[in-house]
């Protein structure tokens, strides 16, 4: 019987959220890339705590922000330091809270989450309102590459994951996009194998967008933030660039307008 859930943070998928991103390596970047910004660290979108957790083992006082349960239950199980990690269960465009933060993060393409415009700036006022003096938020994403979308539409493809517990994962993505109204529509399947017999099966559909750096510069100025820095991947010693094709990542550093 196969699981249907709403979206890829729920049941199965949110179970396999880690594993799906265990290359990602930024959950080891970030500890070093914050230093020179303060100790409270504010993540949205903090899921089972990938990037969370490694900060607060590293010192920083973080507060992470989340609205899916099934995320948040994976990463309470979880081993960290209970007095360095505080988890608020609230949504990117709504949430309210007295303190102010050294380092906001919108990691791991977290943004693309949010297709209307509207909300993408209402997550980027919210930062605003909740960023220290001298602060900085962090957008990263992945510089949408068109040549490859155009390519890879309608065509699935299928990775496999072996588990700690001896069973296989299959993961069925199938994209297709939608270049006028700038959406990604993905279906996802998960089948679990114990040797060749499946027992366990679950299906989503999500759906997503893609921002360009100018429009990234744009929503951010809108935001009453101003951009200190771009780089064309997320790394302790990246320098300042100019995006082009060529960029993996498009990672910008944000601070409140008028600051230096």
């Amino acid at each position: 019987m196969t699981e249907q859930y709403r979206s890829e943070f729920q049941g199965f998928f949110a179970e396999f959220y880690d594993m799906l991103h265990a290359g990602c390596g930024d959950q080891d970047i970030y500890p070093a890339l914050l230093r020179p910004y303060g100790r409270r660290v504010l993540e949205m979108g903090c899921g089972t705590g990938r990037v969370a957790i490694p900060l607060a083992k590293a010192g920083y006082e973080v507060t992470g922000i989340e609205t899916e349960p099934d995320m948040l239950a994976l990463l309470e199980k979880k081993d960290y330091p209970r007095d360095y990690l505080r988890i608020v269960r609230g949504d990117a465009r709504t949430f309210c809270m007295e303190e102010r933060f050294d380092a906001i993060l919108l990691s791991c393409n977290f943004l693309n989450h949010f297709v209307d415009a509207q909300d993408a700036l209402a997550v980027l006022q919210r930062c605003g309102e909740h960023l220290a003096a001298q602060g900085v938020v962090v957008v990263d994403c992945s510089t949408p590459d068109v040549r490859f979308m155009a390519q890879s539409h309608g065509q699935e493809e299928t990775l496999t994951f072996p588990t700690p517990r001896g069973t296989v994962i299959k993961d069925y993505f199938l994209a297709r996009y939608d270049f006028v109204r700038q959406v990604e529509e993905d279906r996802i399947i998960l089948e679990e194998y114990q040797g060749e017999q499946l027992i366990r099966r679950a299906e989503t559909e999500e759906t997503l967008t893609w921002y360009f750096p100018r429009e990234i510069r744009m929503l951010a100025r809108a935001a009453g933030l101003q951009v200190v820095k771009e780089a064309a991947r997320l790394s302790v010693d990246a320098p300042a660039c100019t995006l082009n094709d060529a960029s993996p990542q498009m990672v910008f550093f944000l601070s409140r307008a008028g600051e230096p």
